[in-house]
C-alpha cells in the first residue's frame, strides 16, 4: 500500500493550508502581513509609553541629557526589528519555511533584544507615568535594578536563555507551536524575554567585570553552534512543517538552511557583539588604569620629602 504524502500525514494538505489562510507558495508572500491585534497593540503601546518618557526626561533635564539620542534610536531600531519579525511577511513565511522561522528567532533574540536593552526601557518608561505612579513604580524599579545588578544575573540569564531557546527547538515543542497560535505567541514572548535577561549584563555590566560579557557571548555562541550543527547534519527532518516543494526546497534542505541561518547569521552577530564588548572592556580598563596612575602621581606629589641624611 502506498504511503500518504508527508504533508497529509502531518495535517498539512493543500485544502487545510488554504482554509487556514497560510502561505501556499511565493505568490502569496507580498500580501501576507500579520495583523495580530495583540502584537500591534503591544508595539504601539510600547512606542507611546517610551516616547512619553523621553519627552518628560528631556523636558526636565534638557534635550539629549540623561537619555541620549543614541538610546532613543536603539529603541526605535529594536521596535523596527520586532515589526519585521512579527508583522511583516516574514511572520507568515515562518510558518511555511523553517529557515524563515529561524531567521525570525535570530531577529528577536540577537538583534531586537540587545537594542532594547541599550535603550534602558524600564527607566525611561517610568518617567512616562504620573508622579504618583512614578513613585510607586520607583520602588519596584529599585527591586528590579537590584536584581539586574546582582553578580549572579549573568549566569542566570545565560542559563535561562539557553534553556528556553533549546527547549522551543525540540521537535515536540516546535511542532506544537506550529499548530497552536497561543503556543506560537508564547514561544516568541519567552524567547524575547529570556534574551533580554541574557543581554542585560552583556550590554550594561554593573557589578560584574566587563570581561564577563565576552564570556557570556562565547558560551552562548558555542551552545547555539552545537544546536545548529545538529540541524545541518541531521540525516532526517525533525519538524512537521508544511510542504516546502513550492519554495524549491525539500524538508531536509529547509532544515539545513535553518541550521545555517543559526550558525552563520547568528554566529556572525555573536562575533560582532563580542568584538564591541571586548573593545569597551579594554577601553574601560585603559581609563581606569590612567585614573589610577593620575591619583598615584598626585599622592606622590603631596607626600612630604624625607629629611636629609647626615654624611
Amino acid at each position: 500500500m502506498r504511503a500518504p504524502p508527508l504533508d497529509v500525514v502531518h495535517g498539512w494538505s493543500p485544502d487545510v493550508l488554504a482554509q487556514a489562510g497560510r502561505l501556499t507558495g511565493p505568490q502569496d508572500l507580498p500580501s501576507a502581513w500579520s495583523w495580530d491585534p495583540l502584537v500591534l497593540v503591544g508595539i504601539l503601546l510600547a512606542c507611546w509609553w517610551y516616547g512619553r518618557g523621553v519627552r518628560a526626561v528631556w523636558h526636565s533635564a534638557g534635550h539629549g541629557n540623561v537619555v541620549s539620542r543614541g538610546q532613543a534610536a536603539a529603541f526605535g531600531g529594536g521596535i523596527a526589528t520586532v515589526v519585521v519579525a512579527l508583522v511583516s511577511p516574514l511572520d507568515p513565511l515562518s510558518e511555511a519555511l523553517f529557515a524563515a522561522h529561524m531567521f525570525q528567532h535570530v531577529l528577536l533574540t540577537l538583534v531586537a533584544a540587545p537594542l532594547l536593552v541599550v535603550s534602558s526601557p524600564l527607566q525611561i518608561m517610568a518617567w512616562g507615568l504620573s508622579p504618583h505612579l512614578r513613585r510607586r513604580a520607583g520602588r519596584w524599579q529599585g527591586r528590579v535594578r537590584a536584581l539586574l545588578w546582582s553578580p549572579a544575573l549573568p549566569a542566570v540569564g545565560l542559563g535561562v536563555f539557553t534553556a528556553v531557546f533549546t527547549a522551543w527547538h525540540l521537535p515536540v515543542a516546535y511542532n506544537a507551536a506550529l499548530h497552536h497560535d497561543a503556543l506560537h505567541a508564547l514561544e516568541h514572548a519567552t524567547m524575547l524575554g529570556s534574551a533580554l535577561a541574557f543581554w542585560a549584563p552583556v550590554v550594561r555590566p554593573r557589578r560584574t567585570h566587563g570581561g564577563v560579557g565576552v564570556v557570556l557571548l562565547f558560551v552562548s555562541l558555542i551552545a547555539s553552534g552545537i544546536l545548529a550543527a545538529l540541524m545541518v547534519f541531521a540525516p532526517t527532518t525533525w519538524y512537521a512543517h508544511p510542504p516546502t516543494a513550492a519554495w524549491g526546497l525539500t524538508p531536509l534542505e529547509d532544515q539545513q538552511v535553518a541550521g545555517a541561518v543559526m550558525w552563520v547569521v547568528g554566529g556572525g552577530i555573536y562575533v560582532v557583539a563580542g568584538a564591541i564588548v571586548l573593545m569597551h572592556w579594554l577601553r574601560a580598563d585603559e581609563v581606569a588604569t590612567a585614573r589610577h596612575d593620575r591619583n598615584l602621581d598626585r599622592n606622590l606629589d603631596r607626600a612630604p620629602l624625607p629629611p636629609p641624611q647626615r654624611m
